[in-house]
């Protein structure tokens, strides 16, 4: 038997007392979804219960600006609501339902993680146990009141607050994972922890206990206690790592498993027990490495059991792998493939432990690094989608989505055309395109309006001019200008590429006036910057008021067109290799490494994985978000590792969209040998490769695997070879 479940906020659903599943999918002002669950298997002979947990968060749009309103990136709606339907039984809500509101839960400030904004205090007093099991009586429950009926209109065509759609992903999973050790303990012993035996902890008593998960995990914790009496306290407090004291009161991040003097700090969940046997489970999954379980008794002993961890996540089918020979590159590619693991849930989000939220720039990153492992693009067709919903009247898009408030980066706005870009070339999608492309002219009619006529470059773009987290720019957030009107010479570039990049689109789908005329104006918009935003040194600059050039400038030169050839190699050269430039973080990484792709000189820069050496060196088990901030330990948009290792260093990329056609080019031959299973939407490709060093060069030997006769194109570097057959065996030398 199969039921139909939302909720405005978040629900769990219960047969029998057996929790079955956390939803719904996220959802806009627009649409709210709704689960479809078979309960079949929780049912039994005679009386059933089903009973539903509901987490409303209210729609107050400005204190969501200040995290009052739960996570920001769930929508609220006006006033709590339970919608669940079946048509193989009379149980859909209506008055014969019973309700209480939940007065044992209370939100509970988060201290850094703001926009997550669901930490809680609650009071196992309040809570009444066996509410979700068939003999609980629930005589004094109140009857539900309807709100509304089921249709999504009234007559006249009015719009209920609740427009209903199916979910469109699949559920997320929920599997069992268990802590490594022990990390660091206090005031009792909790060792037996580990072999399934409780722990008790005396009255008058304050202990501790760090549980090490190994890796940084999302998942659902679920406590178990017996209280003798009232009066303890235990917190959960979750932890992405140990901070290091830097004497002067301060924390910095640095090895993150140095639990003998680090210090952890983290969001908290705070449970006051109730006397007798019991179980906590804060309401939402919870991100950690390493998870302290602090018990502070009153007058009582306290037992406690081993938490029950369920590891949740988006459920991707991986079809793809990386090996190499080399381990720290295998190492690098299980960093990435977690990293990117964790910040795939409903939607994809930037980080799990601070905002859960999608935005632009990484979700590109992020979409494109699952193409390499796998052929499902669900997430990614919803993230297009979820950009494309929060069009402005003036052509912009939110650089969130969903979210409780609006925001807007206007180079995210860019990033779109590039998301829309990969996605086309690794699925061929035309019928996608011509749905989204709309929104492309859109964003592109914004930016060619405030085109400054006099110097036919963009002026001030408005809103939030973020570029990248550079500490010179950490004054103005993320931005190289202070003055908000200021221009910005990189947006134009950035322009002159998203110009670029639609011209291809549109012409891909007959739409070629159109994108001809974005050729005219990026043609006309790089003859402007070439001649208007070099410094005396050769450098382009980032802005009129520049006093320190930076990467950033140079690679958008490159890969808007304004830099091309000899100028392009000497300029990404000089960008390499000056250390008075200002630095990309790891995101811009993505791009610089593409610039560096374009002009021709990849493999002349050995220093370029440095960055995620350092951070292995750190112990860390996802790629942090930046250097400069130090505030996330796992950030989506650094693990392009994965992005790299199999499009670049082993070369395997689609050459026509959908890969209808794949080029093959291998790079980095001192990176040693390597083979991968690379994902397609049209069959797996396996490929290995073997170099052998020679007297003048190198040797590369590959074995190529394909689903079928697909035109392979293989690229050496000085010469190209073509073939159309399942299995290629061929070496050259460069």
């Amino acid at each position: 038997m199969e039921v139909k479940l939302s909720a405005a906020g978040r629900c769990k659903l219960y047969v029998n007392g057996q929790y079955l599943c956390c939803g719904p999918q996220k959802g806009d002002r627009f649409r709210r979804y709704y689960d479809t669950v078979d309960i079949t298997p929780w049912l039994r002979e005679g009386k059933n219960t089903v009973a539903v947990h509901v987490l409303f968060y209210p729609n107050d749009y400005l204190k969501s600006m200040t995290f009052e309103t739960g996570p920001v990136s769930v929508v609220g709606a006006s006033r709590g609501g339970l919608w669940l339907s079946c048509g193989e039984a009379d149980i859909s809500t209506d008055s014969r339902w019973k309700s209480l509101p939940d007065a044992s839960y209370g939100f509970a400030e988060a201290e850094e993680s703001k926009y997550a904004g669901d930490m809680e205090r609650c009071d196992g007093n309040l809570y009444p146990r066996g509410w979700n099991e068939p003999d609980f009586d629930d005589s004094g429950w109140t009857p539900a009141a309807v709100l509304c009926p089921a249709d999504t209109h009234r007559l006249g065509g009015v719009l209920y607050e609740w427009q209903l759609c199916p979910r469109t992903l699949p559920m997320l999973y929920e599997k069992p994972i268990a802590p490594v050790g022990i990390s660091k303990q206090s005031g009792a012993d909790f060792e037996p922890l580990l072999r399934g035996e409780p722990v008790t902890v005396p009255p008058g008593t304050e202990a501790f206990a760090d549980l090490d998960m190994g890796e940084l995990v999302n998942a659902y914790v679920r406590l178990p206690l017996n209280a003798a009496g009232g009066g303890a306290v235990v917190t959960l407090e979750y932890a992405e790592g140990y901070r290091t004291p830097d004497g002067s009161g301060n924390c910095r991040k640095d090895i993150r498993d140095n639990a003998e003097t680090g210090i952890l700090r983290g969001e908290k969940d705070t449970y006051l027990p109730a006397p007798g046997s019991q179980a906590y489970e804060p309401f939402h999954f919870r991100v950690f490495r390493y998870l302290r379980l602090r018990i502070v008794t009153g007058e009582a002993p306290v037992e406690i059991r081993m938490p029950a961890f369920r590891l949740t996540g988006y459920p991707l089918e991986k079809t793809g792998s990386f090996r190499a020979e080399n381990p720290e590159l295998n190492r690098m590619w299980q960093i990435s493939v977690r990293t990117l693991e964790r910040c795939m849930l409903d939607t994809y989000v930037d980080c799990p432990y601070y905002e859960q939220m999608q935005y632009i720039m990484d979700t590109v990153i992020e979409a494109l690094l699952t193409y390499q492992i796998s052929a499902d693009d669900r997430l990614a067709r919803r993230a297009i989608d979820d950009f494309h919903a929060t069009r402005r009247p003036d052509g912009m898009i939110h650089c969130n989505a969903p979210a409780a408030f609006d925001q807007i980066i206007p180079a995210f706005a860019l990033y779109y055309v590039d998301l829309l870009y990969y996605h086309y070339q690794y699925f061929g999608d035309r019928k996608l395109l011509r749905t989204y492309l709309p929104t492309v002219s859109g964003i592109l009619r914004y930016f060619l309006e405030r085109v400054d006529p006099e110097t036919g470059l963009l002026g001030s773009t408005g809103y939030w001019s973020f570029v990248d987290w550079v500490d010179q720019w950490r004054p103005n957030h993320g931005s190289p200008v202070a003055d908000p009107e200021e221009p910005l010479y990189l947006y134009s570039h950035i322009l002159a590429y998203a110009l670029g990049r639609a011209e291809y689109l549109f012409s891909q789908v007959g739409w070629a006036d159109e994108g001809g005329e974005y050729g005219e104006i990026r043609r006309e918009l790089i003859r402007r910057l070439c001649g208007q935003t070099r410094d005396g040194s050769g450098y382009y600059r980032v802005s009129p008021s520049e006093t320190v050039p930076s990467q950033h400038a140079q690679l958008w030169a490159v890969l808007s067109g304004c830099a091309v050839g000899e100028e392009a190699k000497t300029l990404m050269r000089r960008c390499m290799t000056d250390p008075g430039l200002l630095q990309c973080s790891y995101s811009m990484s993505f791009y610089l490494f593409r610039a560096m792709e374009a002009a021709g000189i990849y493999d002349e820069i050995p220093g370029k994985w440095r960055p995620w050496r350092e951070m292995m060196e750190k112990h860390l088990t996802t790629w942090m978000e930046d250097a400069v901030s130090q505030r996330s330990d796992c950030h989506g948009w650094s693990a392009i590792p994965m992005y790299d290792l199999i499009a670049v260093v082993l070369g395997v990329r689609p050459e026509a969209p959908g890969y209808e056609q794949i080029r093959i080019r291998p790079m980095s031959p001192e990176l040693g040998g390597m083979e991968a299973t690379v994902a397609t939407v049209r069959g797996a490709i396996h490929i290995r490769r073997a170099v052998r060093r020679e007297d003048e060069g190198w040797r590369v030997f590959l074995n190529v695997s394909l689903p079928s006769e697909i035109p392979v194109r293989i690229d050496t570097g000085s010469k190209c070879v073509s073939f159309c057959q399942k299995e290629i065996a061929f070496d050259y030398k460069i």
